[in-house]
């Protein structure tokens, strides 16, 4: 396909409840953190989801002495070293995260319905949580097409539990 109208590989994460689904996706951020330059987008149906998971997920993964240090150090042997002598200037916020490394997670939150939040963001990878909660996963997928539109390997990834009688129904 056409650079401009495909997304890479897409994939779904599908479980029962409390089977770390939004750790293992926070891991999956602190992973491509590390590349050079990467950028991410996060996106809750709920404000209280995305601020929740950033600061119990995420930010307890990123304050792990090591990740911290990879991540937020000037020490970081993870900084391009033809960057070295560039001052990248971090941010650790609720909902917007830069390192070291130049790579960037902004999280933001949209059911569907407002997908106003999402637009203008440029991103490698978008990261969509509690998908099951979301009133059109379409319209925010259509969106995230154009803010992943100028990665080289666009990618977006869905977790979430099926909605049904019992844990496990699909």
């Amino acid at each position: 396909l056409d650079k401009q109208k495909r997304i890479g590989i897409s994939r779904n994460i599908l479980g029962g409840r409390q089977i770390s689904k939004s750790t293992s996706l926070a891991g999956e951020i602190t992973v491509k953190a590390h590349e050079a330059f990467h950028r991410m987008i996060y996106i809750a149906p709920q404000s209280s989801l995305t601020k929740a998971f950033s600061n119990i997920r995420l930010t307890d993964m990123l304050e792990t002495p090591i990740i911290n240090r990879n991540l937020f150090s000037r020490k970081s042997r993870f900084i391009p070293r033809d960057k070295r002598d560039v001052k990248i200037k971090i941010k650790d916020d609720v909902l917007s995260k830069r390192f070291v490394t130049g790579s960037y997670i902004n999280l933001t939150y949209s059911d569907g319905t407002d997908t106003g939040r999402l637009r203008g963001f440029s991103a490698d990878d978008g990261y969509c949580d509690e998908a099951q909660n979301a009133t059109d996963l379409a319209a925010i997928h259509h969106v995230l097409t154009y803010c992943l539109r100028s990665s080289a390997i666009p990618r977006i990834l869905n977790t979430g539990t099926p909605l049904g009688d019992d844990d496990f129904s699909t």
